[in-house]
């Protein structure tokens, strides 16, 4: 009877094992991002995120083990934690092969104002592959305690329900993403290549862009020079008689300037204008125009006609 037992647990832990070796095989095809189904709660609901920002009880130590040299007295009890794998895992893109769907349930609208420009950057991070993003078992140590800027819940094909925070810090952003059996993991990118850049992207690439919500990627206090990564300057192509790479005279000379703040405006594409306001100042304290200049205000995009 006994020997009876022991082979059905053996052999129910077998299929546990086999599950779970599926799931994360599932989890490591690289999908295609429009495969996934991406969903928006109606209403969206934000969180109470407390103050400080705490991450899941679950995801704040995942991939470490407490280390045995903490410090402990009758006063003051310091636990240090060891990462167990920190090898990079490579591209998000390898992690998401198990998902179905992805629920929005709430989102920054001061950055992700529509819909369709949130959905448009979730299938660019399920995509991103090692060029673009790393991938880690572990927090790392300059992630922000910001709350997240866009909150999923996940539906696996196989395995449990997960959950996907995503922060978005200028001209760089990191996401938790917990998968179909339970394990955290966190990826970090550039936004520059998250976006992909502009100048080595086809004509029908670049007509496609949706220029106002690549401006509001463009966050307070950005310096000047990252918010030209975003958003870069565009060139018209040389003409007979005209200077390769000269603007166009319509639209030069409309910088302006204030007593704290200035604001410029120049050509992101052939129909588009971006004009973003600065702080009239460097981390110097010089007034005018500089690499340095911080963003104050929502950047502007107007279509020209």
């Amino acid at each position: 009877m006994n020997r009876f037992i022991v082979m059905a647990v053996a052999v129910g832990m077998l299929a546990a094992g086999a599950a779970a070796r599926a799931v994360e095989k599932d989890a490591e095809k690289k999908i295609t991002p429009s495969v996934v189904k991406i969903r928006f709660a109606a209403p969206e609901v934000r969180p109470d995120f407390g103050i400080p920002y705490q991450l899941p009880e679950d995801a704040r130590h995942a991939g470490m083990v407490p280390n045995p040299d903490s410090m402990k007295n009758t006063r003051l009890v310091i636990q240090f934690w060891t990462v167990t794998e920190p090898r990079n895992q490579g591209g998000f893109n390898k992690h998401v092969g198990n998902i179905d769907t992805v629920s929005v349930t709430w989102r920054n609208t001061g950055i992700f104002k529509t819909e369709k420009a949130t959905e448009e950057f979730l299938r660019k991070i399920l995509a991103a592959p090692s060029e673009v993003s790393s991938t880690y078992t572990h927090r790392l140590p300059h992630g922000t305690t910001a709350p997240p800027d866009i909150i999923c819940s996940i539906k696996h094909n196989r395995g449990k329900s997960g959950q996907w925070l995503i922060w978005h810090e200028g001209t760089q952003g990191h996401c938790a993403y917990k998968d179909g059996f339970g394990k955290w993991l966190f990826s970090y990118w550039t936004t520059e290549k998250l976006l992909g850049e502009i100048k080595s992207a086809s004509a029908a690439e670049k007509k496609a862009i949706d220029w106002s919500a690549r401006a509001a990627l463009v966050i307070v206090p950005m310096a000047r020079a990252e918010v030209e990564r975003i958003l870069p300057r565009w060139y018209p192509p040389s003409k007979p008689g005209k200077r390769q790479n000269e603007l166009p005279t319509d639209l030069t000379g409309l910088n302006s300037r204030s007593h704290d703040l200035i604001s410029e405006s120049y050509q992101v594409s052939e129909d588009w204008v971006a004009t973003v306001t600065y702080q009239n100042r460097d981390n110097k304290g010089i007034k005018g125009f500089s690499n340095e200049n911080r963003v104050v205000g929502q950047v502007k995009v107007k279509k020209l006609k």
